[in-house]
């Protein structure tokens, strides 16, 4: 009994060595943060300028090709993307502790989830809807190349984007349900903030689980079976048409080896009696001269 109640005392205990993992990963997690933070600030500046660049050339084209409306659409929603993540690093970094302990809000894990954490997740998961539409486009252009154009047309295009960012960006609403504000004095910097928490009803908690459930679980697995199913058969398609385009393609080349030889043919025949005939003509042409010879002699 004695030797059972010390071990659970010593897994109960907080000091001992079972936390030392989970500090040591907390360490070396904050001591790497700063170089995270430049690294994902400097790659989000890239992916801000070429997203806003693809979106100026594609507004330029013009939109009488379905495919431009959809790449503009997914620039779009990747440039959201970005944003999000770019803030989500300014917040957790500590090189910019200093400007957001000036803020009159706290910068806790409920302010982060709520303005990163949550948009970072809508707006990815429609980049990745809005690239299992490309996809699937992209497969029934090779697919059935005579009828995409009546099967893919911009109405049917726009209808398609906009379900896409209504279905990807209509169930964050569900977790900025039951979303509660208070003015707090913060013990740590002496100083009354706005906290945001979120309400830990029965109705919300089920309603943001079930946002939870449609980020993480179905939208990715859809898009991925999308993109994945398009993709394998794009290739076999294209593996097909490039098959029956070299069979063709050996057989014309021995129809016109075919054909030339015929042709070779009928030119040497066609040569030589043109030779022959010149031939004829030269030996006609040398009797009647030797004739004309012969009879001016005679008559000398």
């Amino acid at each position: 009994m004695e030797t059972k109640q010390s071990n659970d005392s010593f897994i109960n205990n907080e000091s001992t060595w079972h936390t030392y993992p989970e500090l040591f990963v907390r360490n070396i997690f904050f001591s790497v943060l700063p170089a995270m933070v430049w690294i994902v600030l400097g790659i989000g500046a890239m992916g801000i300028l070429g997203n806003i660049l693809i979106i100026l050339v594609y507004i330029k084209l013009g939109f009488s090709e379905t495919i431009n409306m959809s790449y503009l659409a997914l620039a779009i929603s990747d440039l959201l993307s970005v944003l999000s993540t770019m803030w989500s690093s300014i917040l957790l970094s500590p090189i910019f502790e200093t400007v957001l302990k000036q803020l009159p809000i706290a910068t806790d894990f409920y302010f982060i989830s709520y303005t990163c954490a949550w948009p970072l997740l809508t707006f990815s998961r429609s980049t990745a809807l809005i690239t299992a539409w490309i996809s699937l486009e992209r497969c029934l252009c090779v697919v059935f190349p005579m009828k995409v154009k009546r099967i893919i047309t911009p109405t049917v295009t726009k209808i398609v984007l906009l379900t896409i960012f209504i279905f990807g960006c209509g169930p964050v609403v569900f977790a900025y349900i039951g979303i509660e504000s208070e003015w707090r004095l913060d013990p740590l910097r002496n100083q009354t903030k706005l906290f945001v928490f979120a309400n830990d009803s029965k109705q919300t908690t089920m309603l943001r689980r079930f946002a939870s459930f449609l980020y993480g679980l179905v939208y990715p697995i859809s898009s991925w079976v999308i993109v994945t199913v398009s993709t394998a058969i794009l290739i076999i398609q294209l593996r097909a048409s490039n098959l029956w385009r070299n069979q063709h393609l050996n057989r014309s080349v021995n129809k016109m080896s075919q054909t030339g030889d015929f042709h070779q043919r009928r030119i040497c025949e066609r040569s030589n009696r043109v030779n022959n005939a010149s031939r004829v003509q030269g030996c006609k042409t040398q009797r009647s001269r030797d004739s004309v010879f012969y009879k001016s002699h005679q008559k000398e």
